[in-house]
């Protein structure tokens, strides 16, 4: 884990603009390997999540627009139905008057 002696001093050998070098060369590999990372896995981790988002959506809309159908046409049949029931009611009444009368 911990370099040894050796490569503590030949790390110090360096002076001072091999240092900054090696601390280039070291911070250049690891730019590059999160860039790849992004590159080959976040990018692709994104891209799938929105297309997932938008087919989501687009299902919740389809079934947004279904339900809104749905009621439309349950509020359609209790008119209806209300209708039915009006009618009937004055149909009742009416045959109950001429029945009575008769």
């Amino acid at each position: 884990m911990f370099p040894d002696a050796d490569t503590i001093s030949a790390v110090a050998e360096l002076g001072p603009l091999g240092v900054l070098a090696l601390f280039i060369v070291v911070v250049g590999a690891l730019g590059w390997g999160l860039l790849n990372l992004v590159r080959h896995q976040v990018i692709p981790l994104v891209t799938n999540h929105v297309e997932h988002m938008e087919t989501a959506y687009a299902k919740m809309a389809d079934a947004m627009t279904e339900h809104n159908t749905l009621t439309r046409s349950m509020r359609a049949t209790t008119r209806n139905t209300l209708l039915i029931l009006e009618t009937q009611t004055a149909l009742l009444r009416e045959l109950k008057e001429n029945t009575i009368d008769a």
